[in-house]
């Protein structure tokens, strides 16, 4: 493959791997002089089967690490939101509980959720009565109900 930085060996260049964002991959995996990983005729090059694979391991590490989170999975779709009697801001609230997730700050997440909800004229969690409209119409199956009644308390919501 002529000008792409990938021979017909497989092999990367730092360039190469450069533009795929992998450079401090490459860096690590750069072999010391006659480690069996580089090309004889150009020490600068590595296997880019070598670095790919690092690369996917550092990602499965990432995967793995952010799927430990526990996130509410809501892409903010708002088929839950246009079901719901109460009108409650149930993107927004997830936001809010996500935000004290990620970052542990209480203040900041409630503040999210007075702009998310109340700033757009939404009801809060606790205004939830449980009619179960909105499970039937999240498509990422989310525990909504339950979600809700948590953050109400989370946040010191009154009914």
């Amino acid at each position: 493959m002529t000008g792409t930085g990938v021979n017909n060996e497989h092999t990367c260049s730092e360039d190469y791997a450069s533009a795929a964002g992998m450079t401090s991959i490459y860096r690590k995996l750069a072999p010391e002089k006659n480690s069996g990983l580089t090309q004889k005729s150009n020490p600068s090059i590595i296997n880019c089967k070598d670095i790919f694979n690092a690369a996917n391991r550092g990602n499965e590490t990432a995967k793995e690490a952010l799927n430990s989170i526990p996130l509410i999975p809501c892409t903010t779709c708002n088929y839950c939101a246009k079901v719901c009697p109460m009108e409650i801001g149930i993107s927004g609230s997830f936001t809010a509980r996500n935000i004290y997730t990620l970052f542990g700050d209480l203040e900041r997440a409630k503040m999210q959720e007075a702009w998310l909800v109340g700033g757009h004229a939404r009801k809060q969690a606790a205004a939830c009565i449980r009619c179960g409209r909105c499970e039937q119409a999240c498509p990422q199956h989310i525990k909504i109900r339950d979600e809700l009644a948590e953050i109400a308390e989370l946040f010191g919501q009154k009914a």
